[in-house]
């Protein structure tokens, strides 16, 4: 209970080595497997023992490779056969937003952290992915926060830290109200 209320997912405690099927585009932010829609690649996450947060694999069979790749995920969701968007904490991970070829297993930072402070030199912003947009805007949405240390989780998962950005990194700002959304370009969905 006090995972899912600080950290917002809840640890399965069950056979995690079963690939879930996901829809391209759901966000999940439980241990599991999760394969690419086309099977390529998988991405797992699983419960680091020692921190209790989760961790990030990337499995690509074109690759032949399993990659380690990040630590204290906050929500991942494959967008495409090849990419995942996933968000990350700043508590034990470098925190932001960010697109994964699985082909090529490049990452790409769509998000940075806005806030450095001695406490987090890598930058004190809390991401957590909540949706992306499957029509042809690709816009990402997410709960942000300035400060980790400032969130108050019990409120946090509300429109008032509901934030989005564009696939390509542009215009990041805070999510309007439906009848405030100005028309959407369009923009190609890798």
């Amino acid at each position: 209970m006090l995972v899912t209320l600080l950290l917002g997912y809840q640890p399965l405690l069950s056979n995690s080595s079963i690939p879930h099927s996901l829809r391209c585009g759901q966000v999940v932010k439980r241990i599991g497997i999760y394969p690419s829609p086309k099977g390529r690649c998988e991405a797992s996450l699983s419960v680091d023992p020692v921190g209790g947060f989760l961790t990030l694999s990337i499995s690509s069979r074109a690759a032949k490779t399993r990659m380690y790749l990040v630590r204290d995920i906050t929500g991942i969701a494959w967008i495409s056969k090849h990419y995942l968007i996933y968000s990350v904490s700043p508590i034990y991970g470098q925190p932001g937003i960010f697109l994964l070829d699985c082909r090529s297993l490049e990452t790409k930072t769509i998000v940075g952290p806005r806030n450095i402070s001695k406490a987090y030199p890598n930058g004190s912003d809390y991401f957590e992915l909540q949706s992306f947009s499957r029509d042809l805007s690709g816009t990402i949405y997410f709960y942000y926060a300035p400060d980790v240390d400032q969130v108050d989780f019990v409120q946090f998962r509300t429109n008032a830290f509901l934030y989005q950005v564009n696939l390509d990194g542009t215009e990041f700002s805070k999510t309007r109200q439906k009848e405030e959304r100005p028309e959407k370009k369009e923009r190609k969905i890798p």
